[in-house]
Parts: structure tokens; C-alpha cells; sequence
């Protein structure tokens, strides 16, 4: 068989022509042919960015990168990796290829639309147990102690039947369980109540209190549920608070002991991971509530004691602490409450043991605070969490438990009996106590049993290790001033900085990429907590003229090392592992969207936020009275030199321009309050150019250019303004102001030497050239101020009039040349390809001849040639087919038959004619045209041309600057002398329309077209904008006047003028018109609203009378009549063109936000009679066009007009009408929401529902005030919003007429601020809110299912 199989694979197959048809004739390709499943595994993910899960290179992983991060940790759980490495794609990553590698697991928004409904009810049952809570408490002050007593029992009686019927129907459990809590609650509060009306006495009611949380585990057996008896268990440590009253702080400890083990029996018996959980967490905290507490709290006839004798709290944390390390290690497997929640939010699912712990350690570092001044106590108390919880994780985690219990088991009974004797005194150690003893005995055995098992450890547990360590350093070692006998800080900053040096060797030494993170992250974090702290401290005392200690005193130099060696750092551990990441939580509060764009942009990569920190964090610590400028300069510099060298090397994350924005932003903040403006310009200019010139061949772009030219300007003009600085940096400033200015001029030569010569090449001429004009502008400037050298002004002065020639040369003719080789380039092209098509659709490729679009010395190949000495034509046309052939020989034996014959039999391929060309690009180019023509019509007269270069413009980019000279120039003279304004604003007009009219004919000789803005020529809409300008400029002056409008009238017909003129020529009205009416009226808009808004120089909107001639008929009445007029004009303009589109079977200009916009901003700049009649219009068009949405805005049109007319009367008749007119048309919304809802007109709904939601409560609050009433209307729509939701199963809805619920509510508690402590009052809300909480849980849980499905 070998040798056969060896025959036939050296053999050449003899007949061609069969293996062309068995290959034709195959149904398709067989995988398992030549691919196993193991290969197609191994290729789902592919180890390369951008990969194909078909690469070659599927599979393959990166050497070098620790898998340890990767290893399964049943202890900590599956949390997010807070540092990634991303040396690879991610789950959700798009491919080169278009496929998706791993499809991601959920996200947020999609998860709350599959989940958010049952959630929601969730919410509303635990929301039930908190209000009927407050039912059980607040029904002894209410009602009379019998009817209280029936009542509540008759509630929890009702509890218990609903708990009966509802806990074992799956559907309904939850439910029914929440009725049994609440049942259990009202027994307890009834108890309470019996105390508070004197039936029982206090030991009588802890026995009944006891007696209940018995009857609460029973009830938790009954139905086996663990959330019942968590409810008893809890209870139970509340009772182990209160026993002080009885026993002392021996019984609170006894009873928190005894509390604690009931828990954990609890957990045990049932197998449960929920009940353990709550133990663990739940017992640190009573634990440390306690210890934190330092004089006994009463709360009615109950008195909580702290636990203030150390030796009892030692030994309870000691034995809890035992007992919980012991239940975490058993059920560190299990499924929890605390882990589900975290899941749910996005953060991973966490195993029992690291959750439970660590919310344990919360109460654990409250004890540890307790002890912060006895640091011998800390750390016994330390050590001790670190034995028992090492021990603990190391037997999740594989250990076999008697190696960790020997050792462990063995010294602590030696070590207790040392700590008991020192502390009794029955023999001593000089000034070693006993708990110090006791520390550091336990800390060798806990070391070396962790190193004895450090491989068992994963990087996770590693960096969050040494951060907690961070933190525990930082409550343990003092750090006081030297008067008061510290050290400012210098060994906790020590001590600090060794934990950052080890977790670097770590780092490096196992290639991981969290422990990087945690290195390089740390140290700015600590010390952002520190300042934050540290300046909220000084804040309150200010404020409070109290002396506050704040805990923790550093000296400024040795924080500015301290932060020179966290910078330096940052250099070896990115250079391999920069690519590290920040994770954002997958899932949590949809960051899932704002992470992969985050991670996409390299911002959150370990580089860049190494830079951003250390950035942030010098700008919090710098302060010129510490006297440590030098020290600033050499930690900032050290940062700047880290990144900019590995920048410069090709290292970084690849986004210079986010390294000199982040520098010159911190500059500029530095320079501004502490100056030493030199070196800041130094540096930064010395940033700049090291980029610049490490850019590889192609050499810096544009972007960057523009960006490094435009930062040092920022920085001149800091520098000219000459800014005092009550704390300078460096105190004496080592130069001075001329010499600064000297130095100024070399940076900014620096970089002209860069960008000059680069000039011509560059792909973007403007923003350089723009850029490099403001820098030395800003520099001139800077050099003519007082007390600077001549020569300097001459320098800068030389230097802007030969860039300024030297640019001028190469600019404008550059680029309009440019599009018009990008529009010729571009038609060459698209008649290459169509004639293509026109070849492939006749079949007649032979007739087509390529146009020779290849340089010399390409080399082009298709399936049509062969590249030889003298080609051999492998196509033959026959009978209007054309025949392919693999070969020559093939070729000429068909072209020896006449027939067709041999040409059929033989040929690879036929093409019989009738192909279909799809063009990419013109697609495209319809797209835009779609799009521009909605805005701005054709661009040419042929649509043909308008389809293929209608994006191709002439921008004047000469004339818009004379525009906007000229227009800064009137602005300064409007400034000086408002009354000028008409004049100057008819000046601008012409000059204006003059340069405009120039640039078209100018595009015209190209067969160009000007660019649009808005559908309005660009020169056309900036003149516009130019007017508003100076009109606005004119009356902010000091001679502007609010009553003289003048030059209002001047504007409106200088803006009708320049409409007018950009339409003439044009053969595209109709597009064209509805944008030019939209011109005028966003300008006299803004102009309108920005005058109101600043400074008041114009009226405000719906206060213009028309009929007031108190301010005079030229300068008031006239030019508003004049504006109205104008105003009824182009809305009546905007009617007439909306009708001949409509009529001509144009789609519509702007849809439904465009037509409700144009009638809502005539409405803000009409006197009334314009806003109504745009409303009106605005109305029976949207009802034409069925848009809901534009019928809904025109209501709100008209009542703004009708609003306006309150300026024109006088009296409260009119207002009157108003408010009414107001409520009928909000009650109106609210019944016409009601019959869509039934109508089954669900987009219909939605514009009444926001119409009623804001008509109606306006309507009531004009009537009625601030009333009850109010609190009906807001209620109604709840209803209403949620029946609607629910008829026509629409989530939002739902959700609306929840916020609803709660906005009632709280509007509720505002109306009743002052019957606020009647609780009769208080009592009818909250058993009206259980009976609808009950309700509407009900029915979301018992429909859930078909809810979940809308």
C-alpha cells in the first residue's frame, strides 16, 4: 500500500481534463480531508494580532509572557485582570479578515435588557422589606398599642399564608420569601413596640427577641431558604451588641463568639456558601464597630459597649479569626451572595474566600486603626490575619491542610503562652511587650510556611498582596513632624519604596503584567490618597478654625526622591511589559463600549498612564513655599526623560501627541503658579524636537508639527503675561527675563529649523502654517514688552516676515493644484473601471486595453497574462464567449477547431457575458451625495459630475482670512463705539461680498465649486457669522445700548442680503432655500440668545412688546416690526418650499427634529405672532409627513408664541387663560397617551407621554402651586407610563413610570417638609407605597417571562 500510495503521488496526472471535471463536479470541501478537529481548535485563537482564526499562525503563543496570570484560583475567583497584557486580540476583536475572535460575553446594556426587568423587581421586594420595616416601627407612635398590635399581627399573618402559597411555585419564590422576611420583621418590631409601650421590660425583650430569632431559623428550615435565616443570624450579633447592658464587654464578646459560631453551624449544617460568607464578613465588622468605638452608645434602653481591654479583644479577633480562615478554606468552592452581586455588576465572580475575606479586612483594618498608637498590638493583630488567612488561601489552593496546620497548630499555644505571661507581668523583656513578641515569633513561622509554598501563590495574590501591604505600612509606621519626634515619613517612604523595587524584580522576573501595573501605578496613587487626604484635612480646618491632626507628615524632599525613583522605575518594567492595559471592568455600568475604546486609543496602556499619574500627582504636590524647586525639576525631569527616551526609541504606546499635550498642560499649570518659565519652555521645546526627529523616514507629520509649534506658543503667552507668583518656584530665579526671552527665541528657532524645510512635503500644509503664524505672532509680542532687548524683537520680528514669504510661496497654488489633480486623478479612474464593467458585462475582455497606470518597472499579473519573453495569448473568443485556458498548448488546440467545439471541452473557464461589476467607491460616492444633497444639493450642474467630485472643493482659505482680519478689525472699532455698528456691519457686507464673489469666479476657472457650510457657501456663512459678531461685539462695548436696535434691522437685512446673493446662479432651489432660511435664523439666534445671556445686551426671549413705544420708533419699534415681518416671511418661505419639494416627490429637508428646531427657534426670537404661525405650519406638516415627533414639538411651538404674548399685556387675565390653556393641553396629552396606548400606536405614545410629562405638572404647578396636587399629577403619569409599558411591553416605559414612582415620592417628602414628624402622616405614605410595592411586584414577577421577551 506504501509503495502504491508513493506511485500515485510521484505520478503526473495524464488527463487534465478529467480532474477539472471531478473537481467541478465535487459538492463541496471536505475539512476532514486535510484539517482534524484538534487543528481547528487550536486555530479559534489566534495568538497574533490581527490573525485569522485560519492563519497559519493560529494557535502559536508569544514566548516570553507569563501564563500565571492565567491560572485557576479558586480562591480569589474569576475577577477582572485589572492589568493586561495585549500582546494578542481580545474576545470581541474584529480581525483583519472580519471574523470576530471569541464573541465577548454580554455587555451591560445588553445584559440589563435581558436581566434589568427581573432586577427591577428584585429591587422592589427588598424596597418592601425596608418600607414595611419602617411600618413595624413607626406603628407604636401612630396608632394605639391594640389596633397596632392587630395590625401588625394580622400582616405578618398575611406573610406567612403569601410565604405558604408563593415559596414553592419557581415563579413566584422570591416573592414568597420576601413575605416571610417581612412577616419575621414585623414579629421583631412588635416586640420592640411592646418594650416601647412598657408590656415588657428590657430583659423580657431579649428573651423575646431571642425566642424570635428561633422561631426565624425554624421558619428558614421550613422553607430552605438561607436569606430567612441570615435574617435570625443577623439579629443575633445585634443582640450580641446590646448584651453589654447585661454582661459587660465579657458579653458582648461571649455573645458576638456565640453569634458567630451560630452562623457558621448554620452555614455548615446546610451546606451553605451564602450563610458562610455573610459569617466571615459580617463577624470582622461587629468585631471592629466595636473596637472603633471609644465611649458606650445608647440607643432607647439599650447601651452598646466598645471593646476597650485589649487582651479580651486580641483573643476574640484570635479565635473569630481561626474560625473564619477554617469556614473559607471549606467553602471557598461554594456559591455565594456576595460573589453573585459582584458578577452582576461586571467585576468578575470572585470565589467565597477572597469576597468574604475581604470584606472581612474591612472590619479588620477598623480594629488595626483601633490599635494604630500601640504598633506592637497592630502587628500582633497583623501577623495573626496573615497566618491564619496565608494558611487558609494555601489550602485552597492545593496544600495539603496538615502541612499548614502543624506548624501553625504548634506555635500558637507557645506563642499564647508567652503574650499571656508578658502581658500579666509574670516575668518581663525590658521594653518588648508582649504582643511585640508575640509579632514577630508569628511572623517567622507565617514567612517561612508561605515561603515554603510560594509557588502555590498566583501574580494576582501577589500585586494585590503588595498593596495591602502599602497600606497597612502606611497605618502602622508613623510618620510625624520632627518637633513631635518623627521622622516626616522618611522610613514609611523607605519601607515604600523596597516593596515597589521588590514587586519590579517580580515583575520582570515572571514577565507579568499586573504586578508591572501595580508597580508602576502605586506609587502615584498612594500619593494622590495622600494630598487628597492630606488637603481635605487642611480644608475642614479652615473652615472650622480647629486644629486637625493629619495622621501622616512628609517631608517634601523626600517625597520629591521618592516620586524620582517611582519614575525612573517606570523605564525597564515598560520597556517589557509597556503594552499592559488597564481592564475598565468588563461589564460594569456599560463600560464595556468605553473600555474597548480606551484600550483601542493606547491611553490606558501602562505607558500612558504612567505618564498621566506621575503628571497629575506633581501638579497636586508642587508648592512654592516647600523650597524644593530643584528637587521638582530633577523628578519631573526624570519622568519626562523616561518616556521621551523610550519614545524616541520606538517603545512607547505610539502617540507622541499625547505625551507633549499631557507635558505641556502640566507646564502651563506650573508655570502659571510657580514660574520659572525657562526651564519649563526648555524642556518641553527639548520634547518636542527629540520626537520630531525620531519619526523614521517619512518625518514628522503635520499633526505633530502643528501640536508642538501650538504648545510652545501656550507657553510664550504664559511667559509675556508676566504673571506674579507669590511663591516662585526657585527663589532667586536663576535667569531672568531677558534671558528667558533669549531663550525663547532659540526654542522656537529650533523648531522653525524642523518645520520649514519639511514644509513643502507635508500632505497638510494649513495647520502648520497656521500654527507656526500664532507662534511667532505670540512671540513679537512677547519681545516688545517692557524691559526686554531690542535685538529680540528684531529676531522675532526677521524671523515671522521669512517664514511668512517662504510660506506664501509654496501655500495657497499648492493646494488648489492639489484638487484638482485629486479631481482629475479621481475621473481617470472611475472610466477606468466602468470601462472594465462595460468589458465583463459584453464579455468582450479581449477588446479592452488597460491604460498603462503602472510606473516602469512594475510588474503587473492577472489570470489573463503570463509574464515570459513574448506572451501567449491564453484567452480565445468564439461565438461571443470568451474561453480561458491553463496553458498554451490547451489555447492553440482550441483555436485549431473551428466549430467550438474542442474550445468547450478544454477550456478552465467561459465567460459568456452579462457580468456585473460592483464599484466600492461609487457606492460610496452615492452615499456622500445622499447625504450632502439633504443639506445642500447638487454641487454641479451634471449629476453625474455632482456624483463623482461634488466632494471636491476650492477652499479659500485667502479670502476667509481677509474675512476674518477684517472682521476682528470692525469687532475692535463695535467695541470701542457701539453706535458704529450699522455702519461697520454694511462696511463688512460689501468688502465681504466683494473677496466672496472673487473666490467663486477663482473656483469656476478650475471647475471647482466653494465649500459648504450648513448648505451655504463657506464664505457666504462666515460673512453672515461676522455680522452677528460685530452686532453682539457693538452692544457688550460700553457704548451699547439694549434699546437702540438699530442695527438689529441692519443685521436681519444684511443676513436676508447675503442669503440672497449665495442663491444666486444656483439651479439647486430647492435643496438650497430651506438651508439659507435656516442660516438666518440660527444667526439671529445666536446672536439673540448670547446678547440675553452675557451681560444682557439684548432682550431676552418672550419679552418684546411690539406695540411699546417708550424706547422710540427708529430705534425700537421699527427694527422688531422689521424683524417679525421678517421672521412671518421666512417661515412662510419654509411652508411654500416644503410644499413644491412635497409636490415634486423630494424627500424631506431635515425630518421631524429639523422641522420642530426651525419652529422652536422662530418661537425664542419671535414677539409671538411668528412662533404661533411656524408652530401651526410646523403641526400640519409633521401630521403630513406622519412624524409623531414634529406634531409633538409644534405644541410646545405654540404655546411658546402664545407665552410671548404676556409681554403685550397687562394684568393676570391673559396669564390666567394661559395657565389653563396649559393644563388642558397637558390633561389632553395624558388621555390622547391613554387611547394610543389602546390603539396599539406605540410610536404615538412616546409623543404624548413626553408631552404630558412635561405640559402636565407645568400646568398643575401654574394652577395650584406647590400642592399635593403636584404629587397626583406625577403619580398619574406613573400609572399611566407603566400600564403603558406593560400593555404594549416596552421596557423604557416600565422604567419611566418606575423614576416616576420615585420622583412622587420625593416631591411627597418636599410638600410635606413641615408635617414631616406627624407619623400618622408618614404612616398612610408608607403602607400606600407597600400596597403598590406589593402590586407591581406581583404582577413583574408573575408576567416576568413574557416582560423579559419585549
Amino acid at each position: 500500500m506504501a509503495g502504491d500510495e508513493d506511485e500515485d503521488s510521484d505520478a503526473p496526472s495524464e488527463d487534465r481534463i478529467i480532474d477539472s471535471r471531478a473537481f467541478q463536479m465535487g459538492g463541496g470541501i471536505d475539512l476532514n480531508a486535510f484539517m482534524t478537529t484538534d487543528d481547528l481548535a487550536s486555530a479559534k485563537r489566534p495568538a497574533l494580532p490581527g490573525g485569522s482564526p485560519t492563519d497559519a499562525t493560529a494557535g502559536v503563543e508569544v514566548k516570553g509572557v507569563s501564563d500565571s496570570d492565567n491560572q485557576s484560583d479558586d480562591a480569589i475567583g474569576e475577577i477582572f485582570e485589572v492589568f493586561d497584557s495585549e500582546s494578542g486580540p481580545k474576545p470581541g476583536d474584529i480581525l483583519a479578515d472580519g471574523t470576530v475572535y471569541e464573541t465577548p460575553e454580554l455587555d451591560t446594556i445588553t445584559e440589563m435588557a435581558v436581566e434589568g426587568e427581573r432586577r427591577l423587581h428584585w429591587a422592589l421586594m427588598v424596597t418592601m422589606i425596608l418600607v414595611y420595616s419602617l411600618i413595624g416601627w413607626l406603628v407604636a407612635t401612630a396608632l394605639e398599642p391594640v389596633v397596632a398590635t392587630a395590625g401588625l399581627i394580622g400582616l405578618a399573618t398575611l406573610g406567612f399564608i403569601l410565604g405558604e402559597r408563593w415559596v414553592p411555585d419557581k415563579g413566584m419564590h422570591i416573592l414568597g420569601v420576601t413575605w416571610v422576611i417581612i412577616s419575621m420583621k414585623l414579629l421583631y418590631g412588635l416586640a420592640i413596640d411592646a418594650h416601647h409601650w412598657g408590656w415588657i421590660d428590657t430583659p423580657q425583650l431579649g428573651g423575646s427577641l431571642i425566642a424570635l430569632v428561633g422561631v426565624n431559623i425554624l421558619v428558614g428550615y421550613r422553607h430552605k431558604h438561607d436569606a430567612i435565616m441570615a435574617q435570625a443570624t443577623l439579629v443575633s450579633l445585634a443582640l450580641a451588641s446590646a448584651a453589654g447592658s447585661v454582661g459587660g464587654e465579657m458579653g458582648v464578646a461571649v455573645m458576638i463568639m456565640l453569634a458567630t459560631i451560630l452562623l457558621h453551624g448554620l452555614a455548615y449544617h446546610r451546606k451553605s456558601g451564602n450563610l458562610a460568607s455573610l459569617g466571615i464578613a459580617a463577624s470582622h465588622l461587629w468585631i471592629g464597630l466595636h473596637a472603633i468605638q471609644s465611649e458606650p452608645l445608647e440607643i432607647g434602653a439599650l447601651e452598646i459597649l466598645p471593646l476597650a481591654d485589649p487582651m479580651p479583644l486580641f483573643l476574640l479577633a484570635l479565635v473569630i479569626t481561626c474560625i473564619n480562615g477554617s469556614m473559607a478554606a471549606r467553602f471557598s468552592r461554594a456559591d455565594n451572595w456576595f460573589s453573585k452581586g459582584i458578577a452582576i455588576s461586571g467585576l468578575g465572580k470572585p470565589g467565597l474566600w477572597g469576597v468574604s475575606v475581604g470584606l472581612g479586612m474591612i472590619g479588620a483594618l477598623l480594629l488595626l486603626a483601633s490599635g494604630r498608637d500601640a504598633t506592637g498590638y497592630s502587628l500582633g493583630i497583623l501577623v495573626t490575619l496573615l497566618a491564619v488567612y496565608g494558611g487558609s488561601y494555601l489550602v485552597v489552593r492545593g496544600v495539603d491542610a496538615m502541612e499548614v496546620l502543624k506548624p501553625l497548630l504548634t506555635a500558637l499555644p507557645v506563642l499564647l503562652i508567652i503574650l499571656v505571661s508578658l502581658e500579666s507581668n509574670l516575668f518581663e523583656l525590658g521594653p518588648v511587650s508582649g504582643y511585640e513578641v508575640f509579632a514577630v515569633l508569628a511572623a517567622i513561622v507565617t514567612v517561612a510556611m508561605l515561603l515554603q509554598h510560594q509557588s502555590n501563590v498566583t501574580d494576582r495574590v501577589l500585586w494585590l498582596g503588595s498593596m495591602v501591604l502599602i497600606l497597612l505600612l502606611t497605618i502602622l509606621i508613623p510618620a510625624e513632624a520632627v518637633s513631635d519626634g518623627g521622622d516626616e515619613g522618611l522610613y514609611l517612604l523607605i519601607g515604600m519604596t523596597v516593596i515597589h523595587l521588590a514587586t519590579g524584580v517580580l515583575a520582570l522576573k515572571r514577565v507579568s503584567p499586573s504586578i508591572a501595573g501595580a508597580t508602576v501605578l502605586t506609587p502615584w496613587l498612594w500619593m494622590f490618597v495622600h494630598a487628597l487626604w492630606t488637603s481635605s484635612l487642611e480644608s475642614f480646618s479652615e473652615a472650622r478654625d480647629i486644629d486637625v491632626d493629619l495622621l501622616i507628615v512628609l517631608e517634601p524632599k523626600y517625597v520629591a526622591l521618592y516620586l524620582t525613583v517611582a519614575a525612573i522605575i517606570q523605564y525597564p518594567i515598560n520597556l517589557k511589559l509597556g503594552d499592559t492595559g488597564v481592564n475598565l471592568a468588563g461589564k460594569l455600568m456599560g463600560a464595556t463600549e468605553l473600555s474597548s475604546r480606551l484600550r483601542d486609543s493606547g491611553l490606558m496602556r501602562l505607558w500612558n498612564l504612567g505618564l498621566i499619574s506621575g503628571l497629575a500627582v506633581w501638579l497636586m504636590f508642587v508648592d512654592g513655599r516647600d523650597d524644593i524647586g530643584w528637587y521638582t525639576l530633577l523628578g519631573i525631569g526624570a519622568l519626562v526623560c523616561v518616556h521621551v527616551a523610550a519614545e524616541a526609541q520606538g517603545k512607547h504606546q505610539g502617540n507622541p501627541r499625547l505625551i507633549l499635550f499631557a507635558l505641556a498642560l502640566t507646564f502651563a499649570v506650573l508655570q502659571w503658579n510657580y514660574g520659572a518659565d525657562a526651564f519649563w519652555i526648555l524642556i518641553l521645546t527639548s520634547a518636542s524636537i527629540a520626537i520630531l526627529l525620531t519619526r523614521g523616514t517619512g518625518g514628522p507629520t503635520s499633526q505633530l508639527l502643528s501640536l508642538a509649534m501650538g504648545l510652545l506658543t501656550l507657553q510664550i503667552v504664559l511667559f509675556g503675561l508676566d504673571h506674579s507668583r507669590p511663591f516662585p518656584l526657585l527663589n532667586p530665579e536663576p535667569l531672568d527675563q531677558v534671558m528667558t526671552g533669549f531663550v525663547v527665541i532659540i526654542a522656537s528657532s529650533g523648531l522653525l529649523a524642523i518645520y520649514l524645510p519639511k514644509a513643502r512635503n507635508l500632505e497638510k500644509l494649513l495647520p502648520p502654517a497656521i500654527a507656526v503664524v500664532c507662534l511667532l505672532s505670540i512671540q513679537i509680542w512677547a519681545s516688545i514688552a517692557d524691559g526686554m532687548h531690542v535685538a529680540q524683537s528684531f529676531l522675532s520680528i526677521g524671523a515671522f516676515v521669512g517664514s511668512a514669504l517662504y510660506l506664501a510661496a509654496t501655500g495657497e497654488l499648492r493646494m488648489e493644484l492639489k484638487q484638482v489633480g485629486k479631481r482629475d486623478a479621481r475621473l481617470a479612474e472611475i472610466q477606468h473601471r466602468q470601462a472594465l464593467a462595460a468589458a465583463l458585462e459584453k464579455g468582450q475582455l479581449g477588446e479592452y486595453s488597460q491604460p498603462k497606470l503602472l510606473t516602469e518597472g512594475a510588474v503587473a499579473t492577472s489570470a489573463m497574462t503570463v509574464i515570459g519573453g513574448e506572451p501567449k495569448p491564453l484567452d480565445v473568443q468564439q461565438g461571443g464567449h470568451l474561453f480561458h485556458f491553463a496553458d498554451e498548448d490547451l489555447a492553440a488546440k482550441a483555436t485549431a477547431d473551428p466549430t467550438g467545439v474542442m474550445a468547450k471541452s478544454l477550456s478552465q473557464a467561459i465567460s459568456r457575458g452579462g457580468m456585473k461589476m460592483a464599484d466600492a467607491e461609487l457606492y460610496e460616492l452615492i452615499d456622500k451625495q445622499r447625504k450632502r444633497r439633504r443639506r445642500s444639493g447638487a454641487q454641479y450642474n451634471s449629476d453625474e459630475m455632482d456624483l463623482l467630485i461634488g466632494d471636491i472643493h476650492h477652499r479659500p482659505i485667502i479670502v476667509l482670512s481677509f474675512i476674518a482680519v477684517t472682521t476682528l478689525a470692525a469687532c475692535w472699532v463695535a467695541w470701542m463705539n457701539g453706535q458704529l455698528n450699522s455702519g461697520l456691519m454694511l462696511m463688512v457686507s460689501m468688502f465681504a461680498l466683494a473677496l466672496t464673489w472673487v473666490s467663486r469666479q477663482r473656483a469656476k476657472v478650475h471647475n471647482l465649486r466653494l465649500p459648504d457650510i450648513n448648505g451655504i457657501e463657506m464664505p457666504f456663512f462666515v460673512t453672515m457669522g461676522s455680522l452677528s459678531l460685530i452686532y453682539l461685539v457693538g452692544h457688550f462695548g460700553p457704548l451699547g445700548s439694549l434699546y437702540n436696535q438699530l442695527d438689529l434691522l441692519v443685521l436681519t437685512f444684511g443676513l436676508i442680503g447675503l442669503s440672497l446673493i449665495s442663491l444666486y446662479g444656483r439651479e439647486d432651489l430647492p435643496w438650497r432655500i430651506p438651508s439659507a432660511v435656516e442660516g438666518i435664523v440660527i444667526m439671529l439666534l445666536l446672536s439673540r440668545l448670547t446678547g440675553a445671556v452675557l451681560f444682557n445686551a439684548t432682550p431676552f426671549p418672550f419679552t418684546i412688546d411690539l406695540l411699546d413705544g417708550s424706547h422710540g420708533l427708529i430705534d425700537w419699534q421699527l427694527p422688531w416690526l422689521f424683524h417679525e415681518v421678517t421672521l412671518i416671511g421666512l417661515v412662510l418661505v419654509w411652508e411654500w418650499i416644503e410644499a413644491f419639494r412635497r409636490t415634486n416627490g423630494m424627500p424631506d429637508h431635515r425630518g421631524a427634529a429639523g422641522r420642530g428646531s426651525f419652529a422652536l427657534m422662530i418661537v425664542m426670537i419671535s414677539a409671538g405672532p411668528a412662533g404661533i404661525l411656524a408652530g401651526i405650519l410646523c403641526m400640519k406638516r409633521s401630521f403630513n409627513w406622519k412624524q409623531p415627533a414634529g406634531v409633538a414639538i409644534s405644541v410646545h411651538a405654540i404655546l411658546g408664541g402664545m407665552f410671548a404674548f404676556i409681554a403685550w399685556t397687562e394684568g393676570d387675565g391673559y396669564r390666567n387663560i394661559l395657565q389653563w390653556t396649559i393644563l388642558a393641553t397637558g390633561v389632553t396629552m395624558l388621555f390622547a397617551q391613554v387611547y394610543t396606548i389602546f390603539a396599539g400606536l406605540p410610536k404615538w405614545t412616546t409623543a404624548w407621554l413626553w408631552n404630558a410629562h412635561i405640559l402636565l405638572p407645568v400646568g398643575v404647578f401654574a394652577i395650584a402651586g406647590w400642592s399635593p396636587w403636584v404629587v397626583v399629577c406625577v403619580l398619574a403619569l406613573s400609572l399611566t407610563t407603566w400600564v403603558g409599558g406593560i400593555y404594549q411591553l416596552r421596557r423604557g416605559m416600565r422604567v419611566m413610570g418606575a423614576l416616576d414612582l420615585v420622583l412622587a415620592l420625593c416631591l411627597a417628602m418636599l410638600i410635606l417638609q413641615n408635617q414631616i414628624l406627624d407619623p400618622t402622616m408618614l404612616l398612610l405614605m408608607l403602607v400606600a407605597l407597600g400596597i403598590e410595592l406589593g402590586i407591581v411586584a406581583w404582577l413583574g414577577t408573575r408576567h416576568d417571562m413574557q416582560l423579559a421577551q419585549d
